[in-house]
């Protein structure tokens, strides 16, 4: 699952507060959740939402941080079940598409969406999105308020994509539903040179493979990495896709049996792509200056090194720099990328420890935001720092 609850975990010792090195580093929530709330940039801040539960049972929770203060937590009512693997996106007139997966029955997991208010407010939903078992997605946005899904479906040891629209209000479009490929597993979209690229894993071997994607149709798939090292007990938690000016990257999230978490990632160079071999990611922070291209203060020069990262979260938004959240031992902080290579680091907060992936997102003016869950005695508080100030008192 993409997102899983802490019950059941053992116990973590309690964790102080991180360090930001940010303008803003904000408690938003307390839930048992393992992984970052999902998180989207408007225009007054940031817009997140998670899985909860207290003595009324699970539910999915909502919250809008801004410049003038953060509006209370809005419990949404979408009646779930297990919900994980949440995520938002824009949709029209400043509202938000909301997604998760979601237990239809005993091992059949589903994909839902709801349109939300930028307060909160459900318009529509929850609207189901296929007929049979989904265990991963992906999504983007189409630049009109609307989406096209990618889906994962079908029997666990049989894995195909399909690709359907969501439309700028929240309504399935069925007429685009349609098969993509077969054999295929975790699908990831990006954007890159102005189209948009779908790649997945071969689920036979979890050999990368990446076709141009427009208006629910791929093109012919090519190989785009060889499998990654993992030996028996070893565990996939995410594979995602990103691009900056020259270069597509993909990027592994790796849990070995030891319980360590690795990043691995790939970098292949625009437009003619080929096929590269997938290296674990580590920097080296160097004493120069690094201009990022985005409104997060001083960062430093950097290369590839033995300082691991791991949890990557990139930001899709194939500019000439790509942004990507990691952790680096107890520091959580962005790594830039230029033309296939580590070229910068940035700490955003210190004092970290994490079990579950983070979130980062940007807004129009390049304020970056990066959300995470920190475990702490059975539950977890779900954090967000901004390079922008943000207030949670108005």
């Amino acid at each position: 699952m993409a997102a899983s609850l802490l019950l059941g975990l053992p116990a973590c010792a309690a964790s102080s507060s991180p360090q930001s090195t940010w303008e803003s580093s904000l408690l938003v929530a307390s839930a048992e959740q393992s992984e970052a709330p999902a998180l989207w940039a408007v225009s007054e801040g940031a817009a997140l939402a998670w899985v909860s539960a207290d003595d009324s049972g699970v539910h999915q929770d909502f919250r809008l941080l801004s410049v003038n203060g953060a509006g209370p937590v809005v419990v949404l009512p979408l009646p779930p079940t297990q919900p994980f693997a949440q995520s938002l996106y824009p949709a029209v007139d400043g509202k938000l598409h909301l997604l998760w997966l979601d237990i239809a029955a005993p091992g059949d997991p589903r994909l839902y969406s709801a349109l939300l208010t930028p307060q909160g407010a459900v318009e529509r939903g929850p609207v189901g999105h296929a007929s049979q078992a989904v265990r991963r997605y992906a999504a983007a946005a189409d630049g009109r308020g609307g989406l096209w899904l990618v889906t994962s479906e079908g029997l666990a040891a049989e894995p195909a994509l399909f690709t359907r629209y969501l439309d700028p209000v929240g309504r399935p479009r069925l007429s685009d539903e349609k098969h993509l490929a077969q054999d295929a597993d975790w699908p990831a979209l990006a954007t890159s040179q102005g189209q948009q690229l779908l790649c997945w894993l071969r689920a036979s071997d979890r050999a990368a493979l990446c076709a141009a994607f427009q208006e629910g149709q791929i093109g012919e798939p090519y190989p785009a990495a060889p499998p990654i090292p993992m030996a028996r007990g070893d565990r996939l938690t995410c594979f995602t896709a990103a691009a900056d000016a020259t270069h597509l990257y993909l990027f592994w999230n790796i849990t070995r049996l030891d319980g360590t978490a690795e990043t691995w990632f790939s970098a292949s160079a625009l437009p003619l792509l080929t096929e590269s071999s997938p290296g674990r990611l580590g920097i080296a922070v160097k004493s120069d200056p690094f201009e990022t291209g985005f409104n997060a203060g001083l960062a430093q020069a950097a290369s590839a090194g033995s300082d691991w990262a791991s949890w990557a979260a990139p930001l899709n938004w194939a500019l000439d720099t790509l942004p990507v959240a990691v952790q680096v031992g107890d520091t959580l902080g962005v790594v830039y990328f230029q033309d296939g290579r580590v070229a910068g680091y940035q700490t955003a907060a210190a004092g970290i420890q994490l079990i579950g992936r983070l979130a980062l997102a940007a807004d129009r003016d390049r304020f970056l935001y990066v959300a995470w869950s920190q475990p702490d005695e059975g539950t977890a508080h779900l954090w967000l720092a901004a390079s922008k100030p943000l207030a949670l008192t108005r």
